[in-house]
Order: C-alpha cells, then sequence, then structure tokens
C-alpha cells in the first residue's frame, strides 16, 4: 500500500474543525466531499491543488500563498510587505541555476 489508509469513522473520532481534500494524489470528488460532510457535520471542507501540498521545492514558492488563502481566506498574503523585485516566481526559480551547487551543470541529479 503506496498511502495510508483511515476509515471516517477514525476521522471523527478525531473531532477535526478542517478537512483538506487535494485533487492528488488522489482526487476527491464532488461525490467524496458530500459522504464526508454527511459523516462529519459542521466541519470545514477546503478543496486544494495537490501539488501545492505534496510538491515540494520550487513549486512551494507559490503554494504558500494559495493555501493560506485557501484555509484562510481574510488574511494578508504571505508576502506582504516584501518587495516583488526579492520574490521569486515558480517558474523563474525552476530554471535559475543552483548557487553553490555541489554538481556540475551536466550531472544528472
Amino acid at each position: 500500500m503506496r498511502y495510508p489508509r483511515v476509515t471516517l469513522d477514525e476521522v471523527a473520532a478525531r473531532k477535526p474543525d478542517l478537512v483538506i481534500l487535494p485533487d492528488e494524489p488522489h482526487a476527491f470528488t464532488e461525490d467524496d466531499e458530500r459522504t464526508i460532510a454527511a459523516a462529519l457535520p459542521g466541519v470545514r471542507i477546503v478543496r486544494v491543488i495537490g501539488k501545492d501540498l505534496f510538491w515540494y521545492g520550487a513549486w512551494t514558492i507559490d503554494a504558500l500563498d494559495r493555501l493560506a488563502h485557501r484555509v484562510h481566506p481574510n488574511t494578508a498574503s504571505l508576502f506582504s510587505g516584501v518587495p516583488a523585485a526579492a520574490r521569486v516566481s515558480t517558474r523563474a526559480a525552476r530554471n535559475a541555476p543552483a548557487i553553490d551547487s555541489p554538481f556540475p551543470p551536466s550531472a544528472k541529479r
């Protein structure tokens, strides 16, 4: 088994305030959401991009704000007050050369 499995009863026993449903690695459906909502009355359910939770590295740069806004929609950006020039977008971070990398540019990582 690649991913852990829990039952709705196990989740309900923990009395969560929030359930996050990503679209990957398991694509939760509207039927899944209805089932979870019925089993956990009053719980807040938030759908998110799975990559924002499970991909690390350059993806995380932009994911932090997206996740913060999905979970706490009324909060300011995590990067409030950070000049735009100081931020690195995901695309730029992926294409940037590694700094102080122990690998030569042609080495496979």
